[in-house]
């Protein structure tokens, strides 16, 4: 649990330094959790939004790759302030933010609830944009190898 904890706080602190703004690309977003060792479980976190709400997520992935839902599946990504909100999945595969704050079920007024009926759960990165991640994942180690 700590370190899924470490996990997503390092995502935020990602999220932050980047500056992401609506519909911008999130691609180095998950780039602290992309070089750790362990794999993220599916167990709820709950969380302090900068509003000083609460939000329960839950986060999947490996050392590669890693996504953040909501408790009832909806990708979620920081934006440059470390709200979460819902993703909208891009042409090339990448996910972008799209400006709407996420809640918990509970907590969803109308308009929430509105958009999220007509939107996809469990959005996870897609073909290109997967592979070209992948290719500067791969880069990346090879000059950090060549410089040691």
């Amino acid at each position: 649990m700590a370190v899924l904890l470490g996990l997503v706080s390092g995502i935020n602190n990602t999220a932050k330094a980047q500056g992401t703004k609506k519909g911008q690309s999130a691609k180095s977003r998950f780039a602290d959790s992309a070089n750790a060792s362990v794999g993220l479980s599916a167990d709820t976190i709950p969380l302090r939004e900068p509003d000083d709400t609460k939000l329960h997520i839950v986060g999947y992935g490996n050392m590669w790759l890693s996504y953040t839902e909501t408790i009832d599946g909806y990708t979620i990504l920081t934006n440059d302030i470390g709200v979460y909100e819902y993703v909208r999945q891009a042409k090339d595969g990448d996910l972008l933010l799209t400006g709407i704050k996420a809640d918990d079920p509970d907590k969803r007024d109308k308009k929430e609830i509105g958009f999220l009926k007509k939107w996809p759960k469990h959005l996870r990165y897609q073909s290109p944009y997967i592979e070209s991640m992948l290719k500067k994942k791969k880069h990346y180690n090879y000059e950090k190898r060549q410089k040691q």
